[in-house]
């Protein structure tokens, strides 16, 4: 999540240093999103097919720091826009891929997903705050050293990770078998629509969320609010996460995770239908706060429902199509909510909240489609 998240801080900066406007820079930012969508199954496809995950991560780690080291010697729009699709989709098609490993791993190990996951979100937070550091202090032209840096960084832990797809030990994975893992060893087995519903579930609260990526500011700057106060409020809501990754692995050990994703969704309503109100400080603190619930435990909910759900066979392809249907959700609730908001300004998040408000009714579908089982009972060892 670095490279991310000086992407985050530095690339419009930047773009707008070489010349490029407003909607070349939407462009820019959409073409990775578009190449994700279409190759995303592909990669997980491959990724499961191969003899360990480790390989499609290094690879993909190894285009992306190889691509973030053109964009020194590039200059012109197209050019650019290249060597940045090249620089962020890999890491976008690999996120999937770590997700299904990390959910495994943590498992065999004895851990939380949450746990792991929650160093994406701590990280993405202190490199956030650096880069700002450094590109205030030495100027915008810093940008793709920083980005560069971050991502031989990331080859180089890749390098490093040991085998990831470790058989289990029999006796553990039946100690520890999910409730609904599907015994489908292709995809397209898989997709029916008890595990088809929760995925759009978890796309809807996560594209819920773009209102308030995209727009927020600009509705808050409206109202009155600073931007020192805008940036407070943004950063509540990365800080909230951090507490959900930790807390995620309790909560999924005593409740199924569409459970889980519909409390989600349903306090998702109460969040979006809040920010309609005036911006009263305290009140966009504890709305910003709920950042925790509709996305730290929606995303960790989300990725361990699809991994619950498949086979290992197919672990990497099931977390690829669900990042697609997320990704297309997302895409598609960016273009919706420009024009709400030239309509409707806050008003639009009522769109949001109704967007919450299907993702609870579907999962409620799913659970009556697909009943959650008890989870198993761990064998009693001999002479314990």
């Amino acid at each position: 999540m670095m490279s991310a998240s000086v992407a985050y801080v530095g690339l419009a900066l930047w773009l707008a240093d070489h010349g490029i406007g407003p909607e070349r820079i939407g462009l820019i930012n959409a073409l990775p999103l578009i190449v994700v969508v279409l190759l995303s199954v592909s990669v997980g496809r491959l990724a499961d097919r191969a003899s360990d995950w480790r390989g499609a991560i290094v690879a993909c780690s190894a285009v992306a720091a190889a691509a973030s080291a053109a964009l020194f010697f590039v200059h012109s729009f197209w050019a650019i826009a290249i060597a940045w699709t090249l620089t962020t989709a890999p890491l976008l098609l690999m996120i999937p891929v770590v997700d299904a490993a990390t959910v495994r791993m943590a498992a065999r190990i004895g851990v939380s997903y949450g746990a792991i996951r929650v160093w994406g979100t701590i990280g993405y937070i202190v490199v956030a705050i650096l880069s700002g550091w450094v590109m205030q202090a030495y100027g915008d032209g810093l940008f793709v050293w920083l980005l560069a840096a971050a991502s031989v960084v990331r080859l180089g832990i890749a390098l490093l990770l040991p085998q990831l797809r470790a058989p289990e030990k029999p006796v553990a994975s039946e100690a520890i078998a999910p409730p609904n893992r599907s015994e489908a060893a292709e995809l397209k087995d898989l997709l029916r629509p008890w595990f088809l519903a929760p995925v759009l579930a978890g796309s809807l609260l996560s594209g819920s969320h773009s209102v308030l990526n995209g727009f927020s500011p600009l509705l808050w700057k409206r109202e009155g609010v600073s931007e020192g106060l805008i940036g407070i409020y943004l950063a509540v809501g990365p800080i909230a996460e951090i507490v959900a990754m930790l807390m995620a692995g309790r909560l999924l050990a005593r409740f199924e995770p569409r459970r889980v994703m519909i409390a989600c969704c349903l306090i998702g309503v109460v969040r979006w239908r809040g920010l309609v109100a005036p911006p009263w400080p305290a009140l966009l603190v504890l709305l910003q706060t709920l950042h925790l619930v509709t996305f730290g435990l929606g995303y960790v909910s989300f990725v361990v429902f699809v991994d619950q759900s498949s086979h290992l066979a197919i672990a990497a392809q099931a977390q690829s199509f669900a990042a697609t249907v997320r990704n297309i959700v997302s895409i598609l609730a960016f273009a919706a909510f420009g024009r709400l908001i030239e309509q409707l300004g806050a008003y639009a998040y009522f769109g949001a909240a109704a967007m919450c408000g299907l993702g609870a009714l579907l999962c409620l579908g799913s659970l009556a489609l697909y009943p959650a089982r008890n989870r198993r009972r761990a064998p009693r060892r001999v002479g314990g």
